[in-house]
């Protein structure tokens, strides 16, 4: 053991040490776990560009169309390769690598491998085995930003450390602007610090080091402001005018709620829209661009009641948090660092003034996404824990914070023994139901890809690539350009229409009656049938044209 720490302590503020630790926890993370996409949402970005659906498109909807740019490049270099997955671990990788790095460094004692070690330990599953594409953002931007701190703080910049972290906090912006945004926020607290920090100085000092904080965070806004308009730049033909006033009124509805059916039912039906229809929209079958055309999308957000800031929305979210923290893995990583903080930190009175400044900031952040009704997303809180966790442990004092060896260890068996609920369904070992149901699920979208006559439309829980691909797996070029989907954020997006049109559809729900090219897969056909006869053709019926167990070809005539 004293072998081992003396090593160490004599390697550990080295480069190679943090990239050598975070290599370690990648390839055992890798090795141990079968990593998976949290949502469905990284696939389909991901179709949008990797020739799945026959084109290379770098229009990522939800990230920077620059990145897109890159990975479009990197598809037309080796198309059967997963480089959407594999460029997020390179981007977790690097991340993960400068918070060791900087952490290590910041509070130079023996004590910060073991904190810097738990932290990385613990959020590095979250990216490596549970991958997410805002996660990524949220990670890589709060990594990027620690290392710019860190570069403007040291006695003579750091340019290579000043470049990182430029990069890094850009690269997270390309991916979700909104999670880098709410990052930077967070990460403000160690500029609370560090302006605290400046009142000890004499005034020239002072006027200098304020000066290179302007300079350095004034250039990352100017050109995140930069980006953001060149990316808005390319959405800005008709049908991608079109799919941005669509997408805004979908997630107004299905990720802030839709009104009730039973309190709205007039409503309801003076839009046209029964039961049974109201059903299906909700279950994403939003593809009828006639009957749940954006102008009757609207109608129906316009039925909520606004969210106020009033006595009962107080209630409400003093009822939800803080007990809706523990709800948040991350949070007791974060829980960890308050007892080490506690119990060996080094606090005065900038570190104090930081600490407040960042929970009331943090609880600030959880208030607005509580009036958005987007709150205790996995992928949003990794980030925002992420960036809280290192500004508590950016005020330790240098070189005067102390956690004993054996304690470190401690920790860090207890951090692994205490994560075993949430981690054990992932472990290989337990995963060989998720492999077979995957393979299923890409024998089923084979079957259907071959058939290049026909364009299925896919209703929710039979084919996707989504079910049929994980992180590192190489999708096919073309695998899913006969498919379309009956709902989604995408199906409104001109690649979308393109293969629609290709097939004689302009509303996809109405024209396939009687289109002997185009088939419907399902589980059960009866809602959508209904919904068909009710608005469409009162006499259509469904044909089983090709039966692959448990779901089914229908043609609608």
């Amino acid at each position: 053991m004293n072998r081992v720490s003396t090593w160490i302590e004599e390697n550990r503020e080295k480069l190679w040490f943090s990239f050598l630790l975070n290599a370690l926890f990648f390839t055992g993370l890798l090795l141990a776990f079968r990593p998976v996409y949290e949502t469905n949402d990284d696939v389909g970005i991901a179709s949008m560009v990797n020739g799945a659906k026959g084109v290379y498109d770098a229009h990522l909807i939800y990230s920077h169309y620059f990145l897109g740019l890159l990975l479009k490049a990197l598809y037309l270099i080796k198309q059967n390769f997963p480089w959407y997955g594999v460029l997020q671990y390179v981007v977790l990788y690097l991340s993960f690598t400068a918070v060791t790095y900087v952490l290590i460094r910041k509070m130079a004692s023996p004590s910060a491998v073991w904190i810097s070690g738990v932290l990385v330990f613990w959020f590095s599953y979250e990216g490596y085995i549970k991958v997410q594409f805002t996660k990524t953002a949220g990670i890589a931007s709060a990594a990027g930003l620690l290392l710019l701190f860190y570069a403007v703080t040291r006695e003579r910049i750091s340019k290579k450390a000043l470049a990182c972290g430029m990069l890094l906090s850009v690269t997270g912006f390309l991916y979700r602007d909104a999670q880098f945004f709410a990052e930077a926020a967070l990460m403000t607290g160690i500029g609370v610090f560090l302006l605290l920090d400046l009142t000890e100085l004499e005034r020239g000092k002072r006027l200098q080091r304020f000066g290179r904080y302007i300079a350095a965070f004034g250039s990352l806004l100017a050109l995140v402001l930069v980006l953001h308009f060149a990316d808005q730049y390319f959405y800005t033909s008709p049908d991608w005018e079109a799919y941005k006033q669509s997408r805004e009124v979908k997630t107004e509805l299905y990720d802030r709620g839709f009104p009730s059916y039973k309190e709205n039912e007039s409503a309801y039906n003076e839009l046209g829209i029964d039961e049974n229809a109201y059903r299906l929209l909700r279950g994403w079958v939003n593809m009828d661009t006639e009957k749940f055309s954006v102008e009757t999308l609207e109608k129906i957000a316009s039925m909520k009641t606004p969210r106020r800031f009033s006595r009962q929305f107080a209630k409400d979210f003093f009822e939800t948090f803080p007990k809706g923290f523990l709800k948040i893995p991350c949070v007791y990583c974060f829980l960890l660092i308050c007892v080490y903080w506690l119990c060996w930190g080094v606090r005065d009175r900038r570190g104090i003034l930081a600490v407040i400044y960042e929970a009331l900031l943090a609880g600030g952040i959880y208030l607005y996404m509580f009036y958005q009704n987007r709150y205790l997303l996995n992928r949003v809180d990794v980030g925002i824990w992420l960036a809280v966790s290192m500004v508590v442990l950016w005020t330790f004092t240098e070189g005067k914070a102390y956690f004993p060896n054996r304690a470190g260890l401690a920790l860090l068996l207890t951090v692994i023994v205490a994560v075993q609920p949430v981690w054990k369904s992932r472990y290989r070992i337990n995963a060989e139901d998720a492999e077979a149901t995957m393979r299923q699920c890409r024998l089923e979208l084979e079957t259907v890809s071959a058939d290049k006559e026909h364009l299925y439309l896919i209703t929710t829980g039979t084919v996707s690539t989504s079910s049929s691909y994980n992180v590192l797996d190489p999708i096919p070029f073309g695998i899913s350009q006969n498919t379309l989907p009956l709902g989604g954020w995408a199906v409104t997006a001109p690649l979308y229409l393109d293969i629609a049109r290709d097939f004689g559809l302009e509303n996809p729900l109405k024209d396939m009656i009687g289109n002997d090219r185009v088939y419907v897969l399902s589980r059960d056909i009866s809602s959508l049938l209904e919904y068909v006869r009710t608005y469409y053709d009162a006499d259509a019926e469904a044909e089983v044209v090709r039966d692959m167990g448990d779901i089914k070809a229908y043609r609608i005539g």
